[in-house]
């Protein structure tokens, strides 16, 4: 028996450590399976974490990089459509209508060939002009007549006595505005560099800055150079030298590139010899332009034509007035008002003698 219980002790044991041996591996498996599942859990968390950090990154960069895309574009789109109109504003002209109703107007011959000759230059025209007369001719009339039938090249300016009417006046008619759009990028590059363009440079400049632009376009695009008139100058004779001689000069620059041809009108002959004491005098056209008063066929033409005064009286008013087409406008709006031409004769005389 004792004999029979040793030797199956061995049995009992052998077979007991194989057992114990399989339970821990199993356990030791089970247990490193949950690790791995684990870890695998942590990496997938860690890398989707990673993910969306990039993606974010991408996002963000990818609207700024759209933003400031769109920032140069509508720079770029605002102004380009700015100098669109700027030389649309040369390719065909600027001028306001004549300061007389359509069927009141009459068609000056002589000085409307006069001042055609200038308003339609050559292309290596070299000079600036000078166009004078008395008051109430009707040179402002005529001037805007012409420029209007000429159009394309012409551009208008009634020249008020303060500058900074005056800029805003020019802008104005060359379609200038002073709002330009500077790209986020660009403002903040000149920021960086200290560049930035002069908020402080005078607004005169920038005015003159466009029109010269827009002068050169147009005689690129038309082999001749544009006119600017700038009528009514005996204003800065009174008020504004310096602004006349400034004008001046910068008159006979555009002379001397062969740029713009510029028109000084004036209606005071006092401003005309204040400009030829000054050295730029050298680039005008030595002999002006008169605008003179109206001929007796163009003032008969007006009253009876355009008027409708009988013939009779108005022979009468244009012996009495002559050819002073204000006063003529003037004496026959009252006869058309129902004075009598002898009443207005009297009244004329008398206002001679005061």
């Amino acid at each position: 028996a004792n004999k029979l219980h040793h030797a199956r002790l061995p049995l009992i044991h052998d077979g007991c450590v194989p057992q114990a041996r399989h339970t821990h591996t199993y356990s030791d498996a089970k247990e490193a399976l949950k690790t791995g599942a684990r870890n695998v859990k942590e990496n997938i968390k860690e890398g989707v974490k990673t993910d969306l950090s990039a993606w974010k990154f991408v996002k963000w960069f990818g609207a700024g990089a759209g933003l400031v895309l769109l920032d140069f574009s509508f720079a770029n789109w605002y102004n380009r459509r700015n100098e669109r109109i700027l030389l649309h504003a040369f390719e065909h002209g600027s001028c306001p209508e004549p300061d007389v109703m359509r069927e009141q107007l009459i068609y000056r011959e002589v000085a409307i060939k006069k001042m055609k000759r200038i308003l339609e230059p050559i292309p290596d025209h070299s000079s600036y002009h000078v166009v004078v007369g008395n008051h109430r001719t009707g040179k402002t009339t005529v001037v805007r007549q012409c420029a209007r039938d000429v159009g394309k090249g012409v551009i208008y300016v009634d020249v008020p006595p303060v500058l900074d009417n005056f800029i805003d006046d020019l802008a104005k008619a060359i379609g200038y505005s002073f709002k330009k759009y500077v790209s986020f990028t660009e403002s903040f590059k000149r920021k960086i560099l200290g560049n930035s363009e002069s908020a402080e440079q005078p607004r005169f400049f920038h005015v003159l800055d466009a029109f010269e632009r827009g002068a050169r376009k147009y005689k690129a695009n038309n082999s001749k150079p544009p006119v600017l008139i700038l009528d009514n100058i005996s204003k800065l004779g009174q008020e504004n030298v310096k602004l006349l001689k400034d004008l001046q000069d910068i008159a006979k620059l555009y002379a001397d590139q062969r740029s713009c041809v510029i028109v000084f009108v004036s209606s005071e002959r006092t401003v005309p010899r204040m400009m030829m004491q000054q050295s730029s005098w050298s680039r005008t056209e030595k002999k002006p332009i008169v605008i003179e008063d109206l001929t007796s066929k163009e003032a008969f033409t007006y009253l009876h034509s355009k008027l409708g005064i009988e013939e009779k009286v108005t022979d009468q008013l244009i012996q009495l007035l002559g050819g002073r087409i204000r006063d003529l406008k003037e004496y026959g709006n009252m006869i058309k008002s129902g004075e009598t031409f002898e009443g207005e004769r009297a009244f004329t005389i008398w206002t001679m003698m005061m």
